[in-house]
């Protein structure tokens, strides 16, 4: 088929979508897209899917389309990027640079893998939460967060939708110290990839990070799954 696309596995709207979003990564503002003719020819899908998959650049703020002038590139404000190597400081700044918005809000038991990073007993509850993290109307992160309920239950739902979760813990004298990370790829699945706005099945960054106090002890274990483009690594390298 033609530019690469597949039959079966991820639609062609979004296989559309993804060649386009790749394009306009690398566009000006101002650069002209192909017609929609042209865009069934190359990639050899029904005009329905070529404008679906416009429509969803257009909701994004990544194109805007006027009759007769054609489909041109938007101007993009910078994205916030979450630093994976130093996720601890910079989730400060993607917390100041970006919007929240509180799906899940509930206090139960964490997953046995869970529990157990957080030292807590099989059944022990726990502040469960999820949360995106919005740049505009793009969604950038999915937070998943899981803290012992002692803890949790020192500030409110309404403060988690609206106050980073760092802020909560220095608030009541529990600032992060320290802690570990694992990143790694995952495959999204059917409801975060409705939330991200993502294909089902497009790979993600994931990093999973429990958050120590001063004392050793666990107190907040957080998954993040984000594209890649929400994410950055910088290190500095050395001889020998």
């Amino acid at each position: 088929m033609a530019d690469g696309l597949r039959r079966g596995g991820v639609s062609l709207q979004e296989q559309v979508y993804r060649q386009l979003d790749e394009q306009l990564a690398v566009a000006g503002s101002g650069a002209r897209l192909p017609t929609e003719a042209e865009l069934v020819s190359r990639f050899a899908v029904s005009r329905v899917t070529i404008r679906a998959a416009l429509a969803r650049l257009v909701q994004e703020g990544r194109i805007q389309r006027t009759r007769g002038r054609g489909t041109v590139a938007r101007a993009q404000p910078p994205v916030p990027r979450l630093s994976l190597s130093d996720v601890l400081d910079d989730m400060d700044h993607v917390a100041r640079t970006t919007a929240v918005r509180l799906l899940e809000f509930e206090y139960r038991p964490a997953p046995a893998e869970v529990a157990a990073l957080l030292g807590l007993e099989s059944g022990a509850p726990c502040q469960h939460a999820v949360r995106l993290r919005l740049a505009g109307a793009a969604a950038l992160l999915h937070l998943t967060s899981y803290i012992p309920a002692a803890i949790g239950r020192l500030w409110s739902e309404a403060d988690m939708a609206q106050l980073p979760l760092q802020s909560l813990l220095q608030r009541h004298r529990l600032a992060a110290a320290g802690g570990q990370q694992v990143v790694s790829a995952a495959q999204v699945g059917p409801a975060v990839a409705d939330r991200l706005g993502v294909g089902v099945g497009t790979p993600l960054l994931r990093v999973q990070r429990v958050t120590q106090a001063d004392d050793g002890s666990p107190i907040l274990y957080l998954d993040i799954l984000g594209p890649a483009a929400s994410f950055e690594l910088r290190m500095s390298l050395r001889p020998g």
